[in-house]
C-alpha cells in the first residue's frame, strides 16, 4: 500500500483572520480544483459585508458564466453556485468542505478535497 506524503505544518493556526486578498486567492484555488479549471480564468467579483466571496469564469465551449460563493472560515471553507434558471443561490455545498491548515512560517494554505489532488496556496 503506497504512503502518500502531507506537508508538515508546523505552525498551524484556526484561529487566523484572512484577509479580503487570502479568501478571495483561496476561493479561486478551492473551485479552481473542484471544477478542474486553471485559477488564472476565476475572477473576483466581490465581497459582501459578511465575508462571503464570490467569483465566476466564463467556460470557453459555451461561453457560459459560471458564478460560486465561498464562505471562508478561520479552518475551513465551503461553496455554493448560482442557480441561473431559479435566479438565487444554491445550498451550501458541506460534503465538498475541506480543512484549511495554514503554516505562518511559509505562509501557505494547505487543503486536500477527497476526491481531488491537495493544493497548497501561497499568500505571498
Amino acid at each position: 500500500m503506497a504512503m502518500l506524503a502531507a506537508p508538515f505544518f508546523a505552525s498551524a493556526d484556526s484561529d487566523k483572520e484572512w484577509s479580503e486578498e487570502e479568501k478571495a486567492l483561496l476561493c479561486k484555488n478551492y473551485i479552481g480544483e473542484i471544477f478542474g479549471k486553471p485559477v488564472s480564468i476565476i475572477d473576483h467579483y466581490k465581497t459582501d459585508e459578511g465575508g462571503r466571496v464570490y467569483v465566476k469564469y466564463i467556460r470557453k465551449a459555451d461561453n457560459q458564466e459560471w458564478r460560486y460563493a465561498c464562505a471562508v472560515h478561520p479552518d475551513n471553507i465551503i461553496w455554493s453556485g448560482w442557480l441561473d434558471y431559479e435566479k438565487k443561490w444554491g445550498r451550501w455545498r458541506n460534503e465538498d468542505r475541506v480543512t484549511l491548515d495554514y503554516n505562518s512560517t511559509q505562509n501557505t494554505v494547505y487543503f486536500k478535497h477527497p476526491h481531488h489532488d491537495a493544493v497548497t496556496v501561497n499568500l505571498d
